[in-house]
């Protein structure tokens, strides 16, 4: 993982692509040795950690195996171990925390939202997103059954 240091800019370009200098790398993206991990979602927690999306992959350029948020500590003195990790059955797609609860939301890809205490990593509530009763992602079975349509064209009136 790797901090950019804030600094003010006149050039707008320096905001996307930082100088060399103000990068500090900090330690890997995956916590456990030859593991391959790449970055989701972050939102920070307190003023020293932050809370993560990931996805462990198979080899380094491998299907996704596995979904994780994981809260570390990125100060100057931490290894990047995890305070808490949470494994997930599907890939993350968005993050973000409610300071007032310290709760953090996890949207998943099958239109689940999760709920996770943002100091201990516990599961207080998990369910699918709806929309006035109607889910935004309708729930998959994992081997949906073929679709039989009695379905026939009308046939024209003589």
């Amino acid at each position: 993982m790797t901090m950019v240091h804030a600094g003010t800019t006149a050039d707008p370009t320096d905001l996307a692509f930082p100088a060399a200098e103000r990068c500090q790398r900090l330690f890997p993206w995956s916590w456990e040795s030859g593991e391959t991990h790449s970055a989701g979602s972050g939102a920070w927690v307190g003023e020293t950690d932050l809370v993560m999306a990931t996805i462990r992959h198979e080899g380094r350029v491998g299907l996704p195996k596995q979904g994780f948020v994981t809260r570390r500590p990125i100060d100057e003195a931490s290894t990047g171990a995890p305070s808490w990790t949470f494994p997930i059955d599907r890939t993350p797609t968005a993050l973000d925390i409610d300071p007032s609860t310290d709760t953090v939301l996890v949207t998943l890809t099958s239109g689940e939202l999760i709920a996770l205490d943002a100091v201990t990593g516990t599961l207080p509530a998990r369910g699918h997103v709806q929309v006035r009763g109607v889910p935004v992602i309708p729930p998959q079975s994992p081997s949906p059954a073929p679709v039989v349509s009695s379905w026939a064209p009308a046939t024209p009136a003589s």
